[in-house]
């Protein structure tokens, strides 16, 4: 998740980049062997599916091609269930310039997917690999802890995430204790509506789209997730990297569209539980 890895980088802006990192939330693919009910992806499909997820998937050498044309960024993927369903993701990876940091985000589907990543990509490629367990997913618990096993007994900084769905709430307690006998850091990350990202009465300033951004499969690029999921999500794009047209802004944007459940209430935001501790609204607006 985009919390976690960002959370590992605080420690490294200030000698990195002059603390200057861009972040970019990759999806160079939709597909995903999973169908969860609760799935951001499966609801937006299903009531505005045609309009978000077009576009046929760009190939790994064209990928490379334009991220290796941008400045030194953390190039976060996820999807979609990229790992394990994009076709060339290990070339893709590293294929990519030094100067960028590389995480990944992973439902470990396929345990053959699994073993040939942790054969052939040295963990020094990537600052962190999150395992998203997912109880509606066809891969038992036990299993899901294996992979996960190979990944950080190779060496990879591997965390779980859980989202904390209604569905399986009732037993979200046991797993996270299940995860964290097995030593891993464990993240339980909020559930956000993705069809109700409505705007509010409010203004944020918020620095997505300043240094932090959502690209599509077709390489569009967006100023957050909240802004690509919701049904105002033209007022966000900011381009497309392959033609050449990407400009990040030069400094914070007014926003009103509601992201509280990550962001806005006073009390979360003292205590750092926001969706990220670098994406997050600089102040609040009358």
């Amino acid at each position: 998740m985009v919390d976690i890895v960002l959370q590992e980088l605080n420690a490294l802006q200030s000698q990195i980049l002059g603390g200057k990192i861009y972040h970019f939330l990759l999806n160079p693919t939709w597909k995903c062997g999973f169908t969860c009910q609760y799935c951001w992806t499966t609801l937006l499909g299903r009531d505005r599916g045609a309009e978000v997820f077009t576009g046929k998937d760009h190939s790994w050498h064209e990928w490379i091609a334009v991220l290796n044309d941008l400045p030194p960024s953390v190039l976060d993927w996820c999807g979609g269930e990229v790992l394990c369903m994009y076709p060339g993701f290990i070339y893709l990876t590293l294929g990519l310039d030094a100067k960028h940091l590389q995480a990944v985000t992973t439902n470990l589907q396929s345990e053959h997917s699994i073993k040939d990543f942790v054969k052939k990509v040295p963990p020094t490629q990537f600052i962190s690999v999150t395992c998203s367990w997912h109880r509606e997913g066809y891969v038992t618990r036990t299993n899901f802890a294996k992979r996960a096993l190979m990944l950080r007994d190779k060496g990879f900084n591997t965390h779980i995430n859980i989202v904390n769905h209604e569905s399986y709430r009732h037993e979200l307690e046991e797993t996270v204790q299940f995860f964290k006998n097995l030593g891993f850091k464990t993240h339980v990350s909020p559930w956000e509506n993705p069809l109700d990202a409505v705007k509010t009465d409010k203004w944020l300033i918020c620095n997505a789209g300043l240094n932090t951004f959502t690209i599509s499969n077709t390489g569009d690029v967006y100023r957050c997730l909240t802004w690509f999921r919701s049904q105002h999500r033209d007022e966000a794009y900011m381009g497309n990297l392959f033609s050449e047209t990407f400009k990040p802004f030069q400094n914070e944007q007014p926003c009103r569209l509601r992201c509280d459940i990550y962001y806005t209430l006073d009390s979360q935001h003292e205590q750092k539980h926001m969706f990220s501790t670098y994406v997050r609204p600089l102040h609040m607006c009358a």
